[in-house]
Order: structure tokens, then sequence, then C-alpha cells
């Protein structure tokens, strides 16, 4: 019997990668932005449940809560198989996220993104930054009455600074104290293990910026890591 050749190896390895990506893919773009839609949909519900009744609020809560737990089940059972709109880019998930939620809401987004960076990040900081960008617009979306985003990315000097700013209500100057308010709090969190700094601030003319500043940690090419293990 023919024993496989490392040829034959190689093309299994590929087939097999392939359909964890095509999963990811569909468990990311598919089921995560439907999520995301639903999430958003049940925000403007339950702005519209009466005041006298706390019940209704009470399950919209929980079901919000819910939303946000199986959207970050199917963030994390994506990434495992293979972060699918990071294969962009971050620059190019970041152009994607920004359709998404266009299309998705309605409201439009100004991108001043490059089209790619160069070096890319490494790949857990991508996806720190990826996400904090995916909550900020979604905080967008729940909170900020906003018609229009304007989303940043820059690259100078090997810091990175990616800004969303809208032109919405604004937060309470007592909310952007407390780091649990809108989902700040993991923001925050993901910010800091980069080594960065996530700031809001009022933005020009009303509405609010989120700023993130970290350094930039290049992603190590295979070829590198190949050299470094010899």
């Amino acid at each position: 019997m023919r024993q496989p050749t490392l040829l034959q190896h190689d093309r299994d390895d590929a087939a097999r990668q392939a359909e964890r990506t095509r999963i990811a893919r569909e468990l990311h773009d598919d089921l995560g932005g439907n999520l995301i839609a639903i999430k958003m949909a049940l925000a403007r519900l339950a702005a519209r449940v009466p005041a006298d009744q706390p019940g209704l609020a009470g399950q919209a809560g929980y079901i919000d809560e819910l939303v946000d737990r199986t959207i970050e089940t199917v963030h994390r059972i994506s990434f495992g198989l293979r972060a699918t709109a990071l294969d962009l880019g971050l620059a190019g998930a970041l152009l994607w996220q920004a359709d998404e939620f266009a299309r998705q809401t309605g409201i439009a987004v100004i991108r001043h993104c490059p089209d790619a960076l160069t070096p890319e990040p490494a790949p857990e900081h991508a996806d720190a930054l990826f996400r904090i960008a995916q909550e900020a617009l979604t905080n967008v979306a729940k909170h900020a009455h906003a018609t229009q985003v304007t989303l940043t990315l820059e690259h100078d000097s090997g810091e990175l600074t990616l800004a969303i700013c809208d032109n919405g209500c604004g937060i309470d100057p007592a909310a952007r104290t407390r780091p649990h308010a809108f989902g700040l709090r993991g923001m925050h969190e993901r910010a800091s293990a980069l080594g960065g700094v996530l700031s809001l601030s009022p933005a020009p003319g009303g509405g609010t910026m989120l700023t993130v500043k970290t350094r930039l940690v290049p992603s190590v090419a295979p070829a590198q890591n190949k050299k470094q293990n010899e």
C-alpha cells in the first residue's frame, strides 16, 4: 500500500484549513452579523417599552445579555477556527466592518483607513482592535442616535491610532468615568492588554469620539518563525 507523500499531506492540510476557513467565515460573517443586527433591533424595541412595564424592560435586558453572550461565543469559536475578517488585514477588516455597519443600520460611515498596514499587527493585537471597533459601533447604533460615523485608522512612527467619532447625542460626562458603562469596561481591558490607552472625548460639533492608541507590534512572518526554530 502506497504511503501518502509529503505533497499529499500538504494538500490534505490545505483542504482542512480551507474547510475551517469556510466554517469560520459563515459563523463570523453570517451568524455574527445577524446577531449584531438582532441586538440593534432589540435596542430600538426596548427604547419603546413604556415606563410602567418594568417586566418587559427586564425581559428585554435579559435577551440583550443573552445575545451578547452568544456573540462572544461566536467570536471565540470563529477566532479559534480562523479570524476570517482579519484575513483581509486589520485595515481591510475595519473597512469590511464599516460596510456591514452601514448596511445594517443605515448610518453613514466616513472611512479614513489605509488599504493595508505595513507591517501588519500581530494577530492578537489586530483581533483586539477589531473587537473594540465592533463594540464601539454597536454602542453608536444602540445609544448615540447618530446619523454619521467617522472611522479612522492611522499608523505613525510605530504607533497605531484607532478613532471612532459619531455625530450623536454624546455620553453623559459621569458615564464616561464609569468603565463598566456602555461596554467600556471590556474595551478598556482590551486596550490595556495591548499596552495601549482608550479615551473618550466630546466630538467636534457634538457626539462622542473614542480613541485607542497603542504601539504596533508586527506580525512575525512564517519564514522568520522557521528561522528562529532552526
